[in-house]
């Protein structure tokens, strides 16, 4: 698929975050070249690996993270290295570099675009490059915690858990992915020069945060894990999610529709009656005896049947899949999500496909480079020599490129620059948490976005979360609704009604985008299918993000964020061995399909500027999450072998890491040791030089296999200490470390979201002032960031008929008289 063709990107980055960003740029259509190290991407040393044999070409992990793109082995240090990038931006006409590594080579990344005209960077990094923690190293797990994000997960009686995947680096990936096409899209429709883009991987895990910054606010309580559902926050209570059946767990969600559940299932209707379960409350009050009455059904029946009947009768529920359940579900094999993928050895395996589908379309995936595939073509072209003998680069003589690059294009700080979506109509009919997600984001990007709901079907998440608010609730008050519709502006319109079908087709002539996740072929059946938009308007984006995807046999399935989550396999694969499948602690899908459904929206976008033409882009939850599961999947689909609960493991075998109690109730700290060095200063922060003579400690595999003891070590240090101490003290010794923060150590004492001004905050006329998630990374063009509370119920909707429509006074009584504004 060409629809970023002519895009040039460099990646100076390894093993997730950076090299996915590049991933699906490629995937779509951009070149991408990737430096590598003389040795490769340290992901070319992490398996699962073709027949089990180690081989810096055979890992099935590389594979899928480096599809389509060039390698050139470049050594950091080296004094030409920096010459040589300079030189290649130039010769390749690079528009983006997407980087966590360019000061190894010599680089300050923002010199880097003062200097190059046109040229944008996007710095991935744990903190962000301002702020007292700027310095501090972040893998995966500490970034985890930092964000709000550990101490959701896991059951009360355990550590506080992680996903068995790298999940905060993969949202860093696609918000990189974001950030370099707001920079190509600034470019050619603004106009913008380059800019530079500091992206922090801990401040994205934080605006993935669902509703819980601003529940806090509301409720001046932080969450606490519960271990198979979501959070108890504030006044909420939560409920239970796992069972477990006869042969394996289910996910399901029964409480809503308890009279058809015992009548359906259980065959006992007395229980409708049955005064602990009468009413919601009652239930609440009753949890202990309807979860024994659940459980003692549920065990008895397969998985399998009880997800199809479930189904069924309209129950959101899930078969908490293992590897093996995804590889024969029929639903993905009838949407031929799985794809055969050539790896850089030469074989063949199977993967699970690109993410969305454009116009009907899944684009392919390319062979990821060999090492060093592509340096006698890039090294000839620009005039330089690498001997891998010694690891050096020589110049051999030019090669028809300067080494000054341009100079950036004059620039005037005190000029107003429109922001990057400046100008673009977004028609948001989302709702709950991935839509308007994605449309907030498009809102802070300068887009004028229109969310469309009506009173006879609100958004559902204007109930149920106002929390301990005081005031008499209304659909305004909910802590879960303002946050994720910040920035935007408010439409009532009845699509019931002919009028306000009428009105929604004119409304769309107008706007650039259109977006939903309603059910499949609602909007078919209502006559607003793409086919109808498109010929109103030819140009217009359409955005659908459905549960399951619009075709295949769960098409019609009842879905949110736990189920799919549960059903993409995380859950099974995710906590403590001893422990039952474990959630997230949220809804990880929603913020996964939020960010590439934006991604999708800008590629298309970016595409028509060329082409003209708009495009209907599918992104369907439930295929979006599976695709983050491409490593166990891979294990058992390619290699036979069944992925196991680990803890706070790494399933990488790269770090020794986990979560250790500090001083204080239900305080935890993060620790991740990852080469000999970090080992031998860890011991001696904590006064501990027998550990390093104790040869069980003497090398990182020993380590690795014999972790149960490195963590007792760790623990009994930490444990008389308070978890900032052990993150200040790890930290100024280069060990990673960080604390596991809730939404009351982020918002009120983390000086580094302090510096950098992360949250912000809106006066609302309901609720007073409040705290927000900000926006999650940073320009230096521009000034991108949440700057308006999210809207009232129909507060918009005069304005924006006559803004985006003409329509006369008279003609909006009239469409009122029609009930089509209802």
């Amino acid at each position: 698929m060409d629809r970023l063709s002519g895009c040039s990107i460099l990646e100076v980055g390894e093993y997730v975050a950076v090299p996915y960003a590049g991933k699906l740029l490629s995937d779509i259509g951009a070149t991408v070249t990737k430096i590598e190290r003389p040795k490769g991407d340290v992901a070319r040393e992490v398996g699962p690996f073709v027949e089990e044999e180690p081989g810096v070409e055979r890992s099935e992990f590389f594979g899928y993270l480096n599809t389509g793109k060039r390698s050139v082995r470049l050594p950091p240090g080296d004094a030409t290295a920096a010459d040589f990038i300079r030189d290649f931006i130039e010769h390749a006409d690079v528009d983006v570099v997407i980087e966590e590594d360019l000061l190894e080579y010599g680089i300050d990344p923002g010199e880097l675009v003062e200097d190059s005209e046109g040229l944008s960077v996007v710095s991935v990094s744990g903190f962000g490059m301002t702020g007292p923690f700027q310095e501090y190293e972040a893998p995966e797990i500490v970034a985890w915690a930092e964000s709000g994000h550990m101490n959701k997960m896991g059951y009360p009686d355990s550590p506080p858990a992680r996903l068995r995947i790298k999940a905060a680096d993969y949202w860093a990936g696609q918000v990189a992915a974001i950030s370099a096409m707001t920079a190509l899209f600034d470019g050619v429709v603004q106009g913008a020069g380059g800019q530079h883009i500091d992206l922090a991987e801990r401040e994205v895990g934080t605006s993935s945060l669902e509703y819980f910054v601003a529940g806090y606010s509301w409720s001046g309580d932080p969450s606490q894990r519960t271990g198979q559902g979501y959070p108890a926050q504030g006044d909420r209570t939560v409920g239970k999610t796992i069972y477990e059946a006869k042969d394996g767990y289910i996910s399901a969600s029964v409480g809503g529709r308890w009279e058809t559940f015992c009548e359906e299932f259980l065959e006992r209707p007395e229980l409708i009656e049955d005064e602990r379960f009468e009413t919601r409350a009652a239930r609440i009050e009753h949890r202990d005896e309807m979860l024994e009455i659940l459980e003692e059904y549920l065990r008895g029946e397969e998985k399998w049947d009880l997800f199809r009947r479930l189904q069924e009768h309209g129950f959101p529920s899930a078969v908490t899949s293992t590897p093996a359940d995804l590889a024969e579900f029929d639903h993905l094999k009838e949407r031929d999500f799985w794809e055969d993928v050539e790896l850089p050895s030469g074989d063949e395996v199977t993967m699970p496909g690109f993410p969305f589908l454009v116009d009907e379309e899944r684009p392919a995936q390319e062979r990821a480079p060999q090492l060093g595939e592509h340096d006698g073509e890039v090294y000839d072209a620009l005039g330089y020599e690498y001997l891998p003998s010694s690891d050096t680069l020589r110049e051999t003589g030019p090669a028809g490129s300067s080494r000054s690059v341009g100079g950036s294009a004059e620039t005037d700080d005190d000029v107003e620059r429109p922001l990057p979506l400046s100008g673009v109509k977004v028609l948001d009919f989302s709702w709950v948490y991935a839509g308007p997600h994605a449309s907030r984001l498009m809102a802070a990007l300068g887009a004028d976005v229109v969310k469309v709901e009506s009173e006879y079907n609100p958004d559902g998440i204007r109930g149920g979360f106002s929390f301990q608010f005081d005031a008499e609730p209304t659909s305004n008050v909910s802590a879960y609704y303002n946050e994720v519709n910040q920035g935007k502006r408010h439409l009532n319109l009845d699509l019931r009604t002919d009028r306000g079908r009428e009105i929604a087709l004119e409304l769309m002539e107008e706007a650039d985008v259109v977006m939903e996740n309603y059910s499949p072929n609602f909007m078919d059946r209502i006559g607003l299918d793409y086919e109808t938009i498109r010929e109103a308007n030819p140009e217009i984006v359409y955005l659908s993000m459905p549960g399951w995807g619009k075709t295949g046999p769960a098409k019609s399935y009842r879905a949110y964020g736990l189920i799919i989550q549960s059903m993409a396999g995380l859950d099974w694969i995710s906590g403590f061995p001893e422990d039952p499948p474990t959630t997230s602690g949220m809804s990880w899908p929603d913020p996964v399909n939020a960010y590439m459904g934006l991604f999708s929206a800008l590629v298309a976008l970016y595409d028509r500027e060329r082409t003209g033409e708009g495009a209907y882009v599918e992104s369907a939850l439930f295929e979006v999450t599976v695709s983050m599961m491409h490593k166990p999947l891979s294990e058992y689909m390619n290699n036979g072998r069944m992925p196991e609960r680990m803890g706070n493991r790494d399933e990488d075998r790269r770090y020794v890491q986990g979560a250790y109690p500090c001083e204080g109730e239900d305080r935890w700290a993060v620790v991740a040791v990852e080469s000999d060095a970090e080992w031998e200063r860890l011991c001696e922060v904590m006064d501990r030089p027998d550990l390093l003579a104790d040869e069980r400690f003497e090398s990182q595999s020993r380590r690795l296999s014999n972790h149960d003891a490195v963590d007792e070590a760790i623990a009994e240090w930490t444990s008389e200490r308070a978890r900032e101490e052990v993150r200040t003290r790890l930290q100024a010794h280069d060990v990673p470390a960080g604390i596991v923060a809730d939404e009351r150590d982020l918002v009120e004492y983390d000086p580094q979201m302090r510096v950098r001004e992360y949250f912000v905050r809106h006066d609302h006329p309901e609720v007073g002032e409040r705290t927000f998630q900000g926006f999650p990374f940073e320009s230096s063009l521009h000034d991108i960031q949440f700057t308006s509370r999210a809207p009232l119920f129909g507060e918009h909707t005069e304005e924006v008929l006559k803004e985006w429509l003409g329509m006369a006074p008279e003609e909006i009584e009239a469409a009122e008289a029609a009930e089509a504004l209802f």
